[in-house]
């Protein structure tokens, strides 16, 4: 069977809610032990889009005494006190006859009178058919033929009565005529006072596995049909939870596990699981504030039935409370193998992002953006607010960053909007963080730079989950891009030789490897610096879009770059004061030396801008997480020494004379903003700690060295650990460079 858990005969079924069993697999006896299962392991996560491995299935034995709701079986029988009457009402007077009752049907405690001809034997069944009708030509399909089922109740007793050896359940199966066709014995099940072994209002579990013969299953009598017989002198019992189940074939196995938004309209996009066969277990991460009472699960099954808490299970129909771990039994002929749902809703205090593509297996390159949704929903946080669904595009980010296994991406809105209470905008970007196992380098430095009006820009930041159709994939900052724009890098755009722009030093743009035979155009300088043009992008070859850069305005550029390079390089304040904005060139000097950033040699994500008629900016600063001591090179770990950042141009701007009296002048500015930074970094603790948790028990490299993870940085397990030696070297630093500016 595929795509459903339970097999259809036409009965209609009825739920019941009080506590049963579930029966262990290869059942030889009447009476299921009971077991406890044992625990299992938690997978390893594996990336968005990347197969989950399944290993030879291992069977596993259910436990018993687990709550119990039924649904969707061949026969289910609830049973509730009702008096002498109302039985010999709905029965014959001969203990050989039968007779088929409606589905609804309901008959629990049997009280006996004093005599066995009051309450005498009865037969109540419900005919193994396609249909509830009592029509002489209903006849069992032939696949049941040698069918193997498990037949289990749960029964309790009463009172012993005046003759308690006389107190017998027996359920059957019964071909024309009453012929049983059990096999090897026609009494399938048998419960009496022996059962109990005396004792009195106990609930016990019994089952047994039979199998059907051949004999008469194609008749045009009224058809084979399970009974139940009862037969008492004085006492009285109860039986709950008849229940008649057939036990497929096959490898008994779950697939494809999901929360489907079609079945579960409160969730932001359909939610799919990780299984990992070979332990059993099926994780499942939500967004934030996600009801996890109320959920329905999807899936597939193959070779067998699916139980959870006694209760048999429909895909895409039977609503279970997820709000702990639900354990899922597929049973068949052969055994009961167990999977454990490890459903969760983040519990974060973080918004939940949820961007979902069409494609069900997600192949999300650099080059080409991919149509999608993007919704944000959930948080406390003071920044949490909603982003009803609408419509996206996303592609990946990074340069070194999107070989990593967590990656980065961009998103371009289909129409401006602001998000999570940051300035309208139509692009943004979602930074993973992976190589920083503090998730927060990034984030200090663009708070902190936000701080200094030296910068014209610095990227707004906040942290969000993120999860890729459904799944869930870490802990990100969602904020600004770098481009041109009135709320990011203001500058004007135009049609002329003199417009604004924006450029970032990008060593690559040299390379072969990434700008082959140099088909894309860049700044190259005297000096050895090369720079892309990143806002306005050069114009294409066909089809060029309003405000690209055109050929002589990328000549017109690089001039511009080339003279004040020249000026620069003069070390002289009075040539090359005209020329840039030297407040600028101090404070992105000052945030990149700060954190000692491995990028900042004017290597690459370095960017400067102008506007018409106005001096070169650096900034905004940009790509932290490689900063910090968060470096496998020496040079970049130690906490004194001027790192290097800005290359030649920033040593002439800020070494020298009037350069190095300002770049002195500005930190003892600043110092009160710089001192608060171990209070930032505790704060920012705190705010990610339940995600850092999550974020790490899915990419599991706490410990593990990453590029290019420092030894201390790779070895440390635990956020308090990151965080110390963070601190440690960020205060080492700041007081390396109290000694040297003031």
């Amino acid at each position: 069977m595929k795509g459903t858990s339970s097999t259809s005969f036409g009965v209609k079924a009825y739920l019941t809610t009080d506590a049963m069993t579930v029966v262990k697999s290869n059942i030889k006896k009447a009476i299921a032990p009971k077991v406890t299962p044992k625990p299992t392991p938690k997978p390893t996560a594996t990336p968005i889009g990347e197969p989950t491995p399944t290993p030879t299935p291992t069977p596993v034995v259910v436990p018993t005494n687990v709550p119990k709701t039924y649904s969707n079986l061949i026969a289910n029988w609830e049973f509730e006190t009702v008096s002498s009457a109302t039985i010999q009402k709905n029965s014959y007077s001969s203990a050989t006859e039968t007779f088929s009752y409606p589905s609804n049907f309901s008959l629990n405690t049997y009280a006996t009178t004093s005599t066995k001809s009051d309450l005498g034997t009865y037969m109540k069944g419900m005919r193994l058919g396609d249909s509830a009708s009592t029509s002489s030509t209903v006849k069992i399909a032939s696949s049941y033929a040698g069918q193997t089922f498990l037949i289990s109740c749960d029964a309790k007793m009463n009172s012993l009565g005046t003759n308690s050896t006389e107190m017998n359940l027996k359920i059957n199966a019964r071909g024309t005529s009453g012929t049983p066709i059990i096999v090897p014995n026609s009494n399938a099940l048998v419960i009496n006072s022996a059962s109990f072994s005396g004792i009195t209002e106990q609930w016990k579990s019994f089952a047994a596995k039979v199998v059907l013969s051949n004999a008469d299953l194609m008749t045009t009598f009224v058809g084979p049909y399970f009974s139940l017989d009862m037969t008492s002198v004085g006492g009285t019992f109860q039986i709950d939870n008849l229940q008649v189940v057939p036990l497929l074939t096959g490898d008994n196995s779950i697939a494809n596990f999901s929360f489907l938004k079609a079945n579960n309209p409160t969730l932001m996009a359909d939610i799919p699981s990780k299984i990992n066969q070979a332990t059993g277990d099926i994780v499942m991460k939500l967004p934030e504030g996600t009801d996890m009472t109320k959920l329905i699960a999807s899936y597939e099954v193959t070779g067998g039935n699916v139980v959870v808490n006694s209760s048999f299970q429909s895909s895409g129909i039977t609503v279970n409370n997820f709000t702990t771990a639900q354990n899922y039994y597929v049973t068949n002929q052969a055994n009961v193998r167990k999977y454990q749902v490890k459903a969760s809703a983040l519990q974060t205090g973080l918004p939940s992002v949820m961007v979902n593509m069409n494609q069900s297996k997600v192949i999300i390159t650099q080059e080409t953006y991919l149509p999608a949704t993007i919704e944000i929903k959930g948080g406390t946080v003071d920044y949490a607010s909603p982003l009803p669904a609408t419509t996206t595009e996303i592609k990946g980010r990074g340069n070194s960053s999107w070989g990593m296994d967590k990656k980065g991406y961009k998103i371009k809105l289909t129409k401006t909007a602001s998000v999570l209470g940051m300035p309208t905008n139509k692009t943004w970007v979602l930074i993973a963080n992976y190589a920083d196992k503090s998730l927060m380098r990034n984030y200090l430095a663009y708070t902190l730079a936000s701080s200094l009006n030296g910068l014209d820009f610095t990227p707004r930041m906040k942290f969000v989950n993120l999860f890729l159709n459904g799944r869930y994939n870490g802990l990100y900052l969602l904020g600004d891009a770098v481009e041109v724009s009135p709320t990011r890098v203001p500058v004007t755009k135009t049609t002329g030789n003199d417009t604004g722009f924006l450029l970032e030093v990008n060593f690559r743009m040299n390379m072969d490897w990434y700008n082959p035979k140099k088909a894309t155009p860049f700044v190259s300088t005297t000096g050895g610096y090369y720079m892309e043009y990143t806002d306005p992008e050069p114009r294409a070859s066909s089809s060029p879009k309003p405000l690209e850069l055109t050929g002589a305005q990328m000549t017109a550029i690089a001039s511009t770059i080339q003279s004040i390079e020249t000026a620069i390089y003069t070390k002289n304040p009075a040539t090359y004061d005209p020329l840039i904005d030297y407040a600028s060139f101090n404070d992105w000097f000052i945030m990149e030396e700060l954190f000692s950033n491995l990028d900042s040699g004017f290597v690459t994500s370095c960017f400067m801008h102008k506007d018409v008629g106005g001096k070169l900016k650096m900034g905004p600063i940009w790509d932290f997480d490689s900063s910090s001591g968060n470096s496998d090179n020496s040079w970049f770990v130690k906490t004194t020494g001027y790192m290097g950042a800005g290359g030649s141009w920033l040593s002439n701007v800020t070494q020298n004379g009037t350069g190095l009296t300002r770049l002195k002048a500005r930190w003892v500015a600043i110092k009160p903003i710089i001192n608060k930074m171990m209070t930032m970094i505790d704060q920012t603790t705190e705010l990610i700690r339940p995600s850092f948790t999550e974020n790490f028990d899915l990419w599991k490299i706490q410990g593990i060295y990453v590029w290019p993870n420092s030894p201390a940085i790779a070895s440390a397990t635990t956020l308090d650990q990151q965080v110390a030696i963070l601190k440690d070297w960020m205060t080492k630093r700041i007081t390396w460079m109290n000694s040297v500016l003031g």
